[in-house]
């Protein structure tokens, strides 16, 4: 396969049964094997790579769904799409300069697909997103005929209503074959011992003097953004006993999420909010360009022997829809569908198909963890972690491309 073909013939990201003829889908080996990966699994958030521009695409891009020939029309997950969408952005970075090129990696534009890309019929993107809810006439098609090989009778027959994936098309660069001097690199580390490991700040830094940053780099960010917001969640950094009295501190932080709606505490039957507007972590909170963005902190104090619950609402904005005159399906007004969405908005929310679980709410109870910490008398204080210039001798950039050749990314 090559640039998305098959023997030249079928383009493997538009073989899928979304917005399309029957002829038209399931024509590839690749397509019918992805189809059956997203029959058997529960995927809650996906990014494909690709060439040919500078874009992180969501749905719509697709015929059926045209405000005009370059605007689509609003999805019910939009909101959700374009805040995870700018999440991956900026973490991936700003523009990125090269010192062994003259050219440039611009800052991802963000955007739906027909706006930024263009429209295409049987999209995979598309078909991985509204296959589990669009059903339409122009839409998800049930049956497909393929003018290839034979496709079996009973291969479309189960059930995908499961298929509501939050899916990104990220366009790594403008040209299909990238220079191997933008892939980037990552700098080593010389242990005492005699062994090497990865100063994982080579990776992570976005920093315009970050010699090792390209495009690998950026989209490990990206991608590493997605992985963290599939589900929020909640990190206490310490519970620390409060010098020898009945009294304990709990520091924590609400990770995997845009914005926290409100954070609470509730000790025995008593519940206080702790904190109503604050932010999540992106994996960027700390960029000096961003303070708006500084992760929020939140500290409260329990006494020994109550029941410690401790709660979170994050990313209620993403229940809302920009331009209901313009959402497609229409009666999906306000109502996202993803998984990636309604695991953040419906504490309730629990979905199971074929083993696999998508289960919402921000709920942890620290009662056990307080008791063991009165028991044995210690702080449960995470240990720092240790600087990895500390002991060690940290060498050159080493370029992606000298170890994985003339490679295009």
């Amino acid at each position: 396969m090559r640039n998305g073909s098959i023997y030249g013939k079928v383009d493997i990201n538009r073989d899928f049964p979304y917005n399309t003829q029957q002829s038209s889908c399931m024509n590839t080996v690749g397509g019918r094997l992805i189809y059956k990966l997203f029959e058997a699994n529960l995927f809650v958030s996906a990014i494909t790579f690709h060439g040919g521009t500078n874009v992180i695409g969501y749905p719509w891009g697709s015929q059926n769904h045209l405000e005009s020939n370059t605007v689509a029309s609003e999805a019910p997950d939009h909101t959700a799409f374009d805040l995870l969408g700018r999440s991956m952005s900026e973490a991936a970075g700003g523009d990125i300069t090269l010192y062994s090129t003259p050219s440039k990696i611009r800052q991802y534009v963000v955007g739906d697909m027909t706006s930024t890309v263009y429209w295409v019929n049987g999209g995979f993107e598309d078909w991985a997103y509204g296959a589990g809810f669009d059903n339409a006439s122009d839409a998800t098609v049930k049956k497909c005929s393929p003018t290839t090989y034979t496709l079996p009778t009973n291969f479309m027959t189960a059930d995908i209503s499961h298929v509501k994936c939050a899916i990104y098309l990220i366009e790594t660069d403008n040209s299909k074959v990238v220079e191997p001097a933008k892939l980037g690199g990552r700098r080593l580390i010389n242990l005492a011992n005699g062994s090497y490991s990865v100063d994982l700040r080579s990776i992570y830094d976005t920093d315009m003097y970050n010699l090792c940053d390209g495009h690998i780099n950026r989209n490990i960010r990206a991608a590493l953004t997605m992985i963290d917001m599939s589900k929020p969640y909640i990190v206490v950094d310490s519970i620390q006993r409060v010098g020898t009295t009945d009294t304990v501190e709990v520091t924590f932080r609400v990770n995997g999420c845009v914005d926290i709606n409100q954070a609470s505490v509730q000790l025995d039957n008593s519940k206080s909010f702790l904190l109503v507007d604050g932010y999540c972590n992106q994996l960027l909170t700390s960029r000096p360009n961003k303070p708006q963005l500084t992760q929020s902190i939140i500290k409260f104090k329990a006494q020994k022997g109550q029941k410690v619950n401790i709660s979170a609402k994050v990313d209620g904005k993403m229940q809302n829809s920009v331009d209901s005159k313009i959402v497609e399906p229409a009666s999906l007004v306000n109502q996202p569908q993803t998984h990636f969405a309604r695991l953040r908005l419906n504490n309730t929310y629990d979905y199971e198909h074929n083993g696999h679980y998508a289960t919402g709410g921000l709920n942890l109870n620290l009662t056990d963890a307080i008791s063991a910490l009165f028991a044995s008398s210690t702080s449960q204080t995470p240990n720092p972690a240790q600087s990895p210039s500390n002991g060690v001798t940290l060498l050159n950039c080493d370029l992606f491309m000298h170890t994985m050749g003339n490679a295009a990314f």
